[in-house]
């Protein structure tokens, strides 16, 4: 049972890493769409940072990325 348990466990780690990958680069890609002076491995940064946040984690990366902007941008749409 604890061997399951810790399969369990692993297969949810990865799981999660996963996502946070994805959902890291599809904001960074966002991000980037919509700031292209700035260098791309510093948007990948900001991403996760901005998955870090758990208010725009649940929010699309897309979502995600134009909340973040919207104060930099003065946009009232999300």
């Amino acid at each position: 049972m604890a061997a399951y348990i810790y399969w369990m466990q692993t297969q949810y780690t990865e799981v999660m890493e996963t996502t946070a990958e994805i959902w890291i680069a599809a904001c960074a890609h966002e991000l980037q769409r919509r700031w292209r002076t700035v260098d791309p491995e510093q948007l990948e940064e900001l991403a996760a940072d901005l998955w870090r946040a758990e208010e725009l984690r649940s929010l699309s990366p897309a979502q995600a990325a134009r909340a973040w902007l919207r104060p930099l941008t003065g946009s009232v749409t999300a």
